[in-house]
């Protein structure tokens, strides 16, 4: 799933990018600003983040309890959207940019025990499976702050930064259970798992995060450039994708 929403991400990316070739953004060295990022720019990232730790933790251990229990009946499968983030800044200096974060993804993880027995009705052997599927979803909204090492690199294309944000997460589990035996009711210990400890971490609601990154931008056309992040931003550690910068008039009393 990861690898299908990482190449329509990439296909737009490059769609964008034709685009702004044709309308004729690039101008020459001589005509671009002395630094890509100056009081009163506008810019939006739209990013998508792979890896992601949360799916790799929870493979673990589904993988260590599985063979804890030396069982061999049972079939794991993971799937996890990735990160996918927007974020918009608004220079206050040729330093400090100041604005917002938004986040989303997905995961689900799927147990399939496959045994045979009699149909309760016929008496006919037969083959079964229960089916135990935890889905989560994330999404999450905050303030973000960047330094943008403006002098470091002298470079009228090449934007380096260090970024900074905290806000609150919405989480949205889910539990079901789904059986081919007629008839058949939860286990016991799904039950106790929906009710117990369990039940305390997998809880719908709002949570606070945080996320720290360096980044850096590489603005080929005046506008639209390639962001890359490394770092940690719900639970993903690189990032790629689009930026697009909006010149405005820098507000006088944040300069002075």
């Amino acid at each position: 799933m990861a690898k299908k929403y990482l190449f329509i991400f990439f296909l737009s990316t490059c769609f964008i990018f034709c685009k702004a070739q044709n309308y004729h953004y690039i101008d020459s060295i001589n005509s671009l600003e002395p630094y890509p990022f100056k009081p009163g720019d506008i810019i939006i990232n739209v990013n998508y983040g792979w890896p992601q730790i949360t799916p790799v933790i929870l493979r673990a251990a589904l993988n260590a309890y599985n063979k804890y229990v030396d069982n061999k009946d049972y079939v794991f499968t993971i799937k996890n959207s990735g990160v996918f983030n927007a974020k918009a800044e608004y220079a206050i200096n040729d330093n400090l940019g100041l604005g917002f974060a938004t986040s989303y993804w997905s995961m689900s993880a799927e147990m399939q025990n496959n045994y045979s027995g009699n149909d309760p009705n016929t008496g006919i052997p037969s083959t079964y499976a229960d089916n135990y599927l935890l889905s989560v979803s994330a999404l999450a909204l905050g303030i973000r702050g960047n330094y943008h090492f403006t002098d470091l690199l002298k470079s009228p294309k090449l934007d380096p930064y260090y970024g900074f944000s905290i806000g609150t997460t919405k989480y949205t589990y889910g539990l079901e259970f789904t059986s081919t035996y007629p008839d058949k009711k939860s286990p016991e210990i799904y039950d106790l798992f929906k009710t117990g400890l369990a039940s305390k971490f997998l809880k719908s609601g709002w949570s606070s995060y945080v996320s720290t990154t360096f980044g850096i931008r590489w603005f080929p056309i005046k506008y639209v450039g390639i962001n890359l992040e490394a770092g940690w931003d719900r639970g993903a550690f690189l990032f790629g994708g689009l930026a697009v910068k909006f010149n405005t008039k820098p507000v006088k009393a944040l300069n002075n």
